[in-house]
């Protein structure tokens, strides 16, 4: 999904000239490379210092610039709310989110970015799949004015369609909403359950779309997975779209170690989740 990025930038730059691209000193981890190519006049890498590059992103903005930054939201919470929220400027902010970056340990475990993102108001969140959907949630950030926040995992292949809420499996004893990288190992949990479970990729959590996912669920009984506290992530926005939901996900810190194993240890592993959709 990480390959996207670098794609969807160099073909969006052909369409948008005021696209701008901003980095703390990670553009080689974030596949930039090949935008620096192609438009290296675009590309600022200004060092770990994420409050400063959030407020300096504003600036941009403010100069009818349309910039594409990637932060660890956590890291500039302050800066994002007041210099880009608040007056609601046109930027978009690309992070890595859940337990894939397990081997660089809990400070780097993004688990609670969706519930900080979602708190914002002007705010807008993706939570793509695969790398075609994130290339979608890339054009779609660009094409509307306005802040958001695209959440991306480490994960190779496809596994859903378009963007927003679609039904990836169907199913008539369950109903359990997925976002992100965690759409495959549901995917594989439907096939060893018991239940005839139904599964629903919801990629975009906010502004989400309440009548697809009460038509969706329609009266089964509804689940959420996800790699991101159980507060204030994908479970608390299916609930409020007037839901009962029993939700699987982070209800504590991560910790050092492979993504899988971490996955595993905290049931959020294709097995974890088949024994617990009952």
């Amino acid at each position: 999904m990480i390959k996207a990025v670098s794609d969807s930038l160099v073909e969006l730059a052909r369409n948008y000239s005021a696209l701008t691209v901003f980095n703390a000193d990670f553009s080689k981890e974030w596949g930039l490379t090949r935008f620096a190519e192609y438009y290296g006049e675009k590309l600022y890498t200004l060092g770990l210092s994420e409050g400063n590059i959030a407020s300096v992103v504003s600036g941009f903005a403010l100069r009818g610039k349309m910039p594409f930054v990637f932060l660890p939201v956590e890291k500039c919470y302050e800066q994002i709310r007041n210099s880009i929220c608040v007056p609601n400027l046109n930027v978009k902010i690309v992070g890595i989110g859940g337990l894939g970056l397990g081997e660089e340990g809990v400070g780097r475990q993004s688990l609670e970015d969706v519930a900080l993102m979602r708190a914002l108001p002007n705010m807008k969140v993706y939570c793509p799949c695969d790398y075609d959907e994130a290339m979608e949630c890339m054009k779609l950030a660009a094409a509307e004015y306005g802040p958001c926040y695209i959440r991306l995992a480490f994960v190779e292949g496809k596994v859903g369609g378009g963007v927003g809420v679609e039904v990836l499996k169907k199913g008539s004893d369950v109903c359990v909403f997925v976002m992100g990288g965690m759409v495959g190992e549901v995917l594989k949990a439907a096939e060893l359950s018991e239940k005839s479970v139904k599964v629903v990729k919801v990629s975009v959590l906010k502004p989400i779309d309440s009548a697809a996912i009460l038509e969706c669920a329609g009266d089964l009984k509804c689940f959420s997975v996800e790699d991101h506290s159980v507060i204030g992530g994908l479970g608390d926005a299916v609930m409020g779209c007037g839901l009962i939901v029993k939700k699987l996900g982070m209800e504590g810190f991560g910790e050092s170690g492979k993504a899988r194993d971490l996955r595993r240890k905290f049931g959020l592993h294709a097995e974890g989740i088949a024994e617990r959709l009952a």
